[in-house]
């Protein structure tokens, strides 16, 4: 089955299949949660500006020990869990054929965008700014291409994560957090677009206060008449997710509830490991 012809809502009619399933939950969104000054430092001097850059830099790679387990993909899209059965290159390539016939197809730009989202969450640098040319196309064929818009906005996320000054870093994240925003704007009852940004939400730092946003888009994915009809193992990342904020809230007996629920939704899964983890920290 082609990308091009998977609705972003199918998987609310239909199970997906067990065996890509289980190689998408096991894909990690490389995220570095990043922080930001207040607007009266902005005028550091360079000194002072390239000590805070070493910091935050050595702040990163402390981070990334810490939060590698935590890591988990946020797409639910048919592609993400073929990509990560080895066959990316073969998608590209059937996708950017389809796209030589027809340079204005929507969908197409759109689905290659996801997929180069994919590698970018991977740490592929090269594979975020093609993201970026293709969704950028997209949304200029279709300005309220909510889904488009939701992605690129988690790749400014990464654009932030590949930067090295910390104003060019907070610039992007804000910049990313606006798309984000937007696309819910545009398309407030599309799955795809709510679970983008609450994972997203839900791992920034505080001080980007997003946890609201976060607990407001997973509240709405697990009371929305569709979510018994997800696939066994996107309920579980969601009941994943939200416990996690819900947890960071300090709602000890909501996060214990949605994290035992994560578990018992799919024992032998990723979700469920983590969600055992975060359950030590509850007793």
């Amino acid at each position: 089955m082609e990308l091009s012809a998977i609705n972003d809502n199918e998987h609310c009619k239909k199970p997906l299949a067990t065996q890509i399933e289980d190689a998408f939950h096991r894909r990690f969104v490389n995220f570095i949660p990043l922080f930001r000054p207040s607007i009266g430092l902005f005028y550091f001097t360079l000194a002072i500006n390239t000590i805070l850059s070493i910091v935050v830099h050595e702040h990163i790679l402390i981070k990334r020990s810490i939060i590698m387990k935590s890591r988990i993909t946020f797409s639910i899209m048919l592609g993400w869990f073929l990509m990560s059965m080895g066959i990316a290159q073969g998608i590209i390539q059937d996708l950017e054929i389809k796209l030589s016939q027809n340079p204005n197809d929507i969908n197409t730009l759109v689905q290659l965008g996801k997929v180069y989202h994919d590698q970018g969450a991977d740490g592929n640098k090269e594979a975020v700014e093609k993201g970026m040319t293709y969704l950028d196309k997209a949304l200029e064929l279709d300005p309220a291409n909510g889904v488009a818009l939701a992605y690129r906005g988690s790749l400014w996320t990464m654009r932030a994560r590949d930067a090295w000054w910390p104003f060019t870093k907070m610039s992007r994240v804000d910049k990313g957090i606006d798309e984000m925003d937007k696309a819910v704007e545009l398309a407030p009852t599309n799955i795809m677009v709510r679970i983008v940004r609450g994972i997203n939400s839900v791992q920034l730092p505080s001080m980007f206060k997003r946890l609201s946003i976060a607990m407001k888009d997973f509240d709405y994915l697990l009371n929305c008449h569709e979510f018994s009809y997800f696939d066994i193992k996107l309920q579980s990342t969601i009941c994943l997710w939200a416990g996690i904020a819900y947890k960071r809230d300090n709602q000890a007996m909501k996060a214990k509830e949605l994290l035992q629920k994560s578990v018992s939704l799919a024992p032998e899964s990723w979700m469920a490991t983590k969600a055992r983890e975060e359950l030590k920290e509850l007793i």
